[in-house]
């Protein structure tokens, strides 16, 4: 009795160790979509919430910019952040402070005002979202952490596309406060259960943070970490522009879209968790060089596709356009 006692508890530790890091994984694929509601909610009402401040269109995209060079500058601090801390105190702070920003969001009298609280969210974004794939590939082999990620991606694409979506039609039926009102209530909820993360048994503390920024400029002296962020900087640069541009587009003839309608275009994000997995398969057949190379050509086509004033081709070229850029990503 003893000895099948003593057999099976190592076999419950283990479905125990499984179970609980399935639920790691989800609390952080969480914490990524609660990011993306932060960064995106704006986006698909920009023109609504430029009519209701009383601005212009490329004001009001603002709201978008300055979140994103939030990300930019924050993003040289998380990492070696995180390297000296720990992860788990990095994503759950910066998901449960995600919340206070996000709610001044909707408080905000003027665009002044919501462009600082935008920023201040641009900020934390980077200790959920890089903060996140370091955690995922320092607690699983590497036959899993490909696995994981290729998730992470696939939790981005759902964040930006439910997030646009919803929050058309949130600002159509209640008005474009309330959507950032309800991003601020889910970051809070989700930072609330991210409590429950375990911490990461990998992670070993860098005594110093200056060590921890050294390890960060030293990754700059190698050529395909450069080439990846030159890559990636060209990749979304053009991608966030249509994207962001898309609403006022829409809005005009000869489409002539409601918020709600905009928002629903926004499904076209859709395709990453196609295009996600299938550039991983074909990276096993051809290079990332080459899958790259693919994904980019696709996506330059499509950019010049979306000029067409039809809804039916406009709808298929951000299609094209999604599917190519995040093969390019993954």
């Amino acid at each position: 009795m003893s000895q099948q006692s003593a057999s099976s508890a190592p076999a419950s530790a283990s479905s125990f160790k499984q179970s609980s890091s399935w639920v790691d994984t989800l609390l952080l694929y969480a914490a990524v979509v609660a990011a993306f509601v932060a960064m995106y909610t704006p986006q698909a009402v920009l023109p609504v919430i430029a009519r209701d401040l009383e601005v212009s269109p490329s004001a009001a995209s603002l709201s978008i910019s300055v979140l994103i060079f939030g990300i930019a500058l924050a993003s040289l601090l998380m990492g070696p952040l995180s390297d000296r801390i720990g992860r788990k105190p990095v994503v759950v702070g910066c998901t449960l402070l995600l919340a206070l920003p996000s709610l001044l969001c909707a408080l905000a009298p003027n665009l002044s005002t919501l462009l600082v609280w935008r920023f201040l969210q641009g900020c934390l974004v980077p200790g959920i979202t890089a903060v996140t794939v370091t955690y995922l590939t320092e607690e699983f082999e590497a036959s899993r952490s490909s696995a994981l990620i290729g998730g992470y991606i696939g939790t981005t694409v759902f964040g930006g596309l439910m997030t646009r979506v919803l929050s058309g039609f949130v600002t159509e039926l209640f008005g474009w406060r309330w959507a950032f009102g309800l991003g601020a209530l889910f970051a809070l909820l989700v930072g609330l259960l991210l409590l429950r993360l375990r911490p990461s048994t990998h992670f070993h503390a860098t005594p110093h943070i200056k060590q921890a920024f050294r390890g960060l400029w030293s990754h700059l002296s190698s050529r395909p970490i450069v080439g990846g962020l030159v890559v990636g900087f060209c990749l979304f640069f053009s991608f966030l522009a249509i994207f962001t541009y898309l609403p006022f587009y829409l809005e005009a003839p000869p489409f002539n879209f409601s918020p709600s309608a905009t928002g629903l275009i926004y499904l076209v994000y859709a395709t990453g968790m196609l295009s996600s997995p299938l550039s991983s398969l074909l990276t096993k057949r051809l290079s990332r060089r080459v899958v790259m190379a693919l994904g980019m050509a696709v996506a330059l086509a499509a950019n010049l596709a979306t000029l067409t004033p039809s809804t039916v081709l406009l709808i298929a070229a951000l299609l094209v356009l999604c599917f190519g850029n995040f093969a390019t990503q993954s």
